[in-house]
């Protein structure tokens, strides 16, 4: 197996993140989905699904794929399966090394938005987004609105 970094080897920025997320949405979101969940439009008639990349084995930086060099090798070189088959392509021809460890970094922000609440955010986290919309209201009368009883 290859040894794969842990972490990111550049200090990550707002600016990183959101040039990761242009490249993710470029690139990935096809297959991936916009939250990463694998459920892209093309991805959902992929001959092998596509990886939820927000789901705990991504997360685990004790497993290799939980690895940030891990996800930055897969994005520049692809996947490819034991018999050969390549399961994702490699976007090395468009994607540069900087720019795949900005992936890396807009990912690790979408595994960090899912499963986490409000409450997990300081203080100064909360007063620079404001105080969260509120869901509106439902009433079961309109729920059953021009429907058959």
């Amino acid at each position: 197996f290859t040894s794969f970094v842990d972490t990111i080897p550049v200090t990550v920025s707002r600016k990183m993140i959101i040039e990761g997320q242009k490249a993710y949405n470029i690139y990935c979101v096809a297959c991936h989905g916009f939250a990463g969940d694998g459920k892209g439009m093309v991805g959902t008639r992929w001959s092998y699904p596509p990886a939820n990349l927000t789901g705990e084995v991504y997360r685990d930086s004790a497993n290799r794929q939980g690895k940030d060099g891990y996800l930055f090798e897969v994005i520049r070189e692809g996947v490819w399966g034991p018999d050969g088959a390549n399961k994702m392509p490699g976007y090395k021809h468009a994607i540069s090394e900087m720019e795949a460890w900005s992936v890396v970094a807009y990912l690790r922000t979408l595994q960090k938005a899912r499963g986490s609440s409000w409450d997990d955010l300081t203080p100064e986290q909360q007063a620079a987004l404001g105080k969260p919309t509120p869901a509106p209201a439902t009433d079961s009368a309109e729920s059953t609105e021009g429907g058959d009883s």
